[in-house]
């Protein structure tokens, strides 16, 4: 099959008709918006046209033509594609072992997760404190050295779960706490602990920001809302948004890409919504923008099963046929340069594309083509079912993380998934495995240099079993420079 047919597009910016083709009439964007922006909207409103087209649901937006897609009732069946480079099999049980050692480790009774700061240079661990009546949720921020540099545990109500994480470079901390009956706090403290804003929320909140943290948005997932506040916790606007929404910045942030369930929403560095496309529920689909706003990507789920990119222009830049049983997820390197696509079809698989560099092509004469993948990979499953939990480009952009979640049942009278984390090189090779142990959790710094995993082990009435947080240093193992 050959790639899509795509079309220039037209698009809508809040009730006004502009064509996102260059040329002599093109209206000049508004100031507020800025070129950067208006163009993030041009390849938002073709993406959602993308996906709707290409699961087969729903009616073309008003003012979008859509790309004609390959393999969809009523449309002429289209000309073989040249066959895409073959499967790498990997079988992660026969890598080799890691070299990767804990720095420090720390006990706690009770871990609920473990954040590290964008250079790696603090940990931030959410933790429950319980005894015989009561249970009180409280963060704790360690150095690299696994010193304890404060603790923060809220008062004047009886906490009985939280969660914190770092937002932004500067070492800015949000952090929630709940009661009983799901009534809360969301406490925005600054690097030292000082708590400089609060807001009351009710339910878990996941809190994202952009480099700086001047901008904190606040998804609600019970509530059911979504608070988009200033650096000083003034709320700047509120929209209801479904519990399984998620939102990200772009690094600068002066725009909030918003997935929900049935729309993908815009918003500017104000909180005010330049682009909104509804689309059904049933599309299965990913959506991902990458930190400098210059790349949108979309995946979608059966009958389409395909990846779609486009630059921040709007202009489509191509596309490529993905395995059946989507939708797959995204991830953008930290420099724009690579694109992954993992979690692919029924099978844990990853697709690695390299993303063109420098400025890109104008004009009508530019076709978008097949996008063709560096390699393909899919994990052996032999001795247990295998997903993919996240991946992380390495420092220099040259190899993949990944962490894998491998399910073989009970374990010593423990049921739960192991996790496991390799490491692939630019070539798809399996370099290394590191066993994490069961019921584990991790995450890598923004530097890609250090990565802190939390034990959460289920407790039983013979006892409590102790969690630890644990720190990495991801130096590059000897022989793979």
């Amino acid at each position: 099959m050959r790639s899509p047919t795509w079309a220039r597009s037209d698009w809508t910016h809040r009730g006004r008709v502009r064509r996102s083709a260059a040329g002599p009439g093109r209206a000049r964007p508004a100031a507020r918006a800025g070129r950067a922006g208006l163009s993030l909207l041009a390849g938002l409103a073709v993406l959602t046209g993308v996906l709707l087209a290409g699961c087969g649901n729903g009616r073309q937006p008003a003012g979008i033509r859509v790309p004609s897609l390959p393999d969809q009732p009523g449309r002429t069946e289209a000309a073989p594609q040249a066959a895409p480079p073959l499967f790498i099999e990997a079988r992660a049980d026969e890598a080799p072992a890691g070299p990767l050692e804990p720095a420090w480790s720390r006990v706690y009774p009770e871990v609920i997760a473990a954040s590290v700061s964008a250079d790696g240079t603090r940990v931030l661990v959410s933790t429950v404190v319980a005894d015989q009546w009561s249970r009180r949720v409280g963060w704790s921020v360690l150095d690299a050295e696994g010193k304890v540099l404060w603790d923060f545990r809220p008062s004047g109500a009886r906490f009985r779960s939280g969660r914190a994480e770092f937002l932004g470079d500067g070492g800015v901390v949000g952090a929630y706490a709940l009661t009983y009956n799901d009534d809360g706090t969301f406490y925005f403290l600054d690097p030292t602990g000082r708590v400089l804003w609060t807001r009351g929320i009710r339910g878990p909140v996941t809190a994202v920001a952009p480099a700086s943290a001047t901008r904190v948005a606040l998804v609600g997932h019970l509530s059911g809302d979504l608070m988009f506040l200033d650096g000083g916790g003034k709320v700047l606007a509120r929209l209801p948004v479904s519990p399984r929404a998620t939102a990200r910045f772009t690094r600068d942030g002066s725009r909030l890409l918003v997935v929900d369930e049935d729309r993908v929403l815009l918003l500017d560095g104000d909180g005010l919504v330049v682009h909104s496309q509804n689309f059904p529920a049933t599309v299965r689909r990913d959506v991902a923008i990458s930190r400098d706003g210059r790349w949108l990507a979309a995946t979608t789920g059966e009958p389409d099963n395909t990846l779609y990119l486009l630059d921040g222009g709007g202009r489509p830049v191509g596309s490529a046929r993905l395995l059946p049983g989507g939708p797959s997820r995204l991830e953008f390197s930290p420099e724009g340069r690579k694109l992954v696509v993992f979690d692919v079809g029924e099978r844990a698989g990853i697709y690695w594309f390299d993303l063109p560099a420098g400025p890109l092509p104008t004009g009508d004469a530019r076709t978008p083509g097949t996008l063709e993948p560096r390699w393909r990979l899919l994990f052996d499953e032999s001795r247990g079912d295998v997903h993919v939990q996240w991946v992380a480009f390495t420092a220099g952009e040259d190899a993949l993380l990944v962490l894998l979640g491998v399910h073989r049942g009970n374990h010593d009278q423990q049921a739960g998934e192991e996790r496991v984390l390799v490491r692939l090189s630019g070539d798809g090779r399996l370099e290394w495995r590191l066993s994490l142990g069961y019921n584990v959790d991790a995450a890598v710094s923004a530097d890609r240099r250090v990565m802190v995993t939390s034990t959460n082990h289920p407790v039983t009435d013979a006892g409590r079993v102790s969690n630890e947080t644990s720190y990495y240093r991801l130096e590059e193992p000897a022989g793979t420079e």
